[in-house]
């Protein structure tokens, strides 16, 4: 690869070396579990990269060295007077001297190599440890869905994830006695959050994980590193969804619960109405009931004439005299003088003598006009219920002009009155 072209993507992607240091006070437990106890104190780091594990590492008091293949990787380290060998990593574990190491380590290394690869590393990671040393083997997790569909294959480094349980299985095939799988990286708040959205199961997995196995050794020494193996960490993909869930479940019986509630309010108040749709019944059966009874009463009958009088002086008082005699010749006057009309139509002797009195008495020229004016009126009467028995089925012309000629006709009709 383009020498300084590695480097300059590691500063981008992995990290600033103060945020991977912290990454890696994780596994502090069980270094300052080695060392309560006697022995050697050699660390192997194998790819060291920028060299922030073995900076921690000599810090807790180990004699870390490292190497790696990249040389802007290792002046970083040299940088910092850490002891580092630009080769092969894997040539170099084989190399070193069997039980001469408390510790060997690979961060982000497995996924670089193949499979005959890995399955070496962890034999000869085997044979160079002391008994009870620590092989630590750090990873991209797969389990996180973002990290195994994307961001795994960002670096071109990478060849393919490889699952946690498998990782685990070729330490323990490599004879190690007991072997942890540690999820790391995940977020702070959402360890125990019990609220997640859907994009938290996708993304929110441990984005990394490791494999710490222990070769076997005297038991009382093994139990020191007991706590370190009992440590919890680590968010999986199962344990967000479980989360989601839950929590979709719950919401789901809330809903449930909230619309039977409202369920029975509804039937609470249609209850309530209908008792005073009831109530209202029956109080105006009763209001019915009184007031046939008042209208068949002796009294009601007695004072009809004197409420008559109230009703026309209460008419008289609001449409003045006037109008009120008017209105009562129209009603009276026109009924009569049209069965009049009809009569003499009728009957042609009752018309001539009719004319012939109605001469007489100099009544001829009156009669007349009332006898055209009751014969315009029944014109126009049938002439409009024509117009609109014709006007059913009208363009819009001509139903402006029925609109029209209905507005004239009405206007003929009240000067007629």
């Amino acid at each position: 690869m383009e020498k300084g072209f590695y480097r300059a993507f590691e500063d981008r992607h992995r990290g600033p070396r103060e945020v991977v240091r912290q990454r890696l006070e994780c596994y502090v437990p069980f270094l300052q579990a080695w060392r309560a106890e006697p022995g050697t104190h050699a660390l192997a780091d194998l790819g060291c990269g920028r060299g922030e594990w073995l900076e921690l590492a000599q810090e807790l008091g180990f004699a870390a060295q490292g190497a790696d293949l990249d040389t802007d990787m290792l002046a970083a380290c040299r940088e910092r007077d850490l002891t580092v060998h630009e080769t092969d990593a894997l040539a170099w574990l084989a190399g070193l001297p069997a039980q001469s190491q408390a510790i060997v380590s690979a961060f982000h290394l497995v996924e670089h190599i193949e499979f005959d690869a890995l399955r070496q590393l962890a034999a000869d990671a085997m044979r160079a440890l002391a008994p009870g040393g620590l092989l630590i083997l750090e990873t991209p997790n797969p389990d996180n869905l973002v990290v195994a569909s994307r961001d795994f294959y960002r670096d071109p480094t990478h060849r393919k994830p490889i699952p946690s349980d498998l990782l685990a299985f070729v330490a323990e095939h490599a004879g190690f006695a007991r072997v942890k799988i540690m999820p790391l990286h995940e977020r702070a708040d959402l360890r125990e959050r019990e609220q997640v959205g859907l994009q938290e199961v996708i993304d929110g997995a441990s984005p990394d994980y490791a494999v710490i196995a222990q070769k076997g050794g005297d038991a009382d020494f093994l139990a020191g590193f007991d706590a370190a193996f009992a440590m919890k960490s680590g968010l999986t993909t199962e344990a967000l969804a479980l989360r989601y869930d839950a929590q979709w479940h719950q919401s789901k019986r809330e809903i449930h619960q909230a619309i039977q509630g409202l369920g029975e309010q509804l039937r609470t108040q249609h209850a309530q109405m209908e008792a005073r749709l009831a109530q209202a019944q029956q109080a105006h059966a009763l209001a019915v009931a009184e007031l046939q009874a008042i209208r068949q009463s002796s009294s009601w009958r007695l004072t009809a004439p004197l409420r008559w009088s109230v009703e026309q002086a209460r008419a008289l008082r609001e449409q003045g005299l006037r109008q009120r005699m008017r209105r009562a010749a129209v009603r009276f006057g026109r009924p009569a003088a049209a069965r009049l009309s009809a009569l003499l139509h009728a009957h042609p002797v009752l018309r001539e003598r009719s004319a012939a009195w109605a001469v007489r008495l100099g009544l001829h020229e009156p009669l007349r006009a009332l006898y055209h004016r009751i014969q315009h009126q029944a014109r126009m009467h049938r002439h409009g219920q024509a117009v609109a028995q014709g006007g059913q089925h009208m363009t819009p012309r001509a139903g402006r002009l029925y609109a029209r000629l209905s507005q004239a006709m009405d206007s003929l009709r009240k000067d007629d009155r």
